[in-house]
């Protein structure tokens, strides 16, 4: 499985390593197991009028069955205020990505914000989306670094694991 990471300026090819059965291991093992991945820097400001940018590494990996992604970040300002899956977790301290959908047209867009919310649909276009239902949604797990209740704002470092079947 290789993935593509890109702004208008960059772009860099991954490998994400096989690890069978990924997502059946505990959240303590996952997070070891994709530690012990090479990390990538996510080294790119995509809004030029917030020059502003988190340090953020991500490991990746993938099984028969699903895709694990693990998001390190360093910030000034953490803030959670969304909860609810499908809400605006991009006001939140947040990550996304991006998957081109291998049966067709269009793409995966996953935004996970700092607690764990998500905001998870398939584009054709960024205003052209089907947002997942509860249960698609449902079926994403996800754990990190901080309990899932609202951030006012605080300083500090936080992780996320996403784990996407296929």
């Amino acid at each position: 499985l290789q993935r593509i990471m890109s702004n208008n300026q960059n772009r860099k090819e991954l490998t994400a390593p096989f690890i069978s059965a990924i997502e059946m291991l505990s959240n303590e093992e996952v997070v070891t197991t994709l530690r012990s991945t090479e990390p990538h820097a996510i080294a790119c400001i995509n809004w030029s009028d917030y020059p502003y940018a988190p340090e953020v590494t991500l490991h990746i990996a993938h099984s028969e069955r699903a895709l694990a992604l693990m998001f390190e970040v360093k910030e000034q300002n953490t803030k959670a205020v969304t909860l609810e899956d499908n809400g605006p977790v991009w006001e939140d301290s947040c990550v996304e990505f991006f998957v081109r959908d291998p049966r067709g047209e269009g793409y995966f867009n996953f935004e996970l914000n700092c607690v764990g919310t998500l905001l998870a649909a398939n584009r054709r276009s960024r205003t052209n989306a089907n947002m997942f239902s509860a249960e698609k949604l449902a079926s994403v797990r996800r754990f990190g670094s901080l309990p899932h209740e609202r951030i006012d704002c605080r300083d500090g470092e936080w992780w996320i694991v996403e784990i996407i079947p296929f």
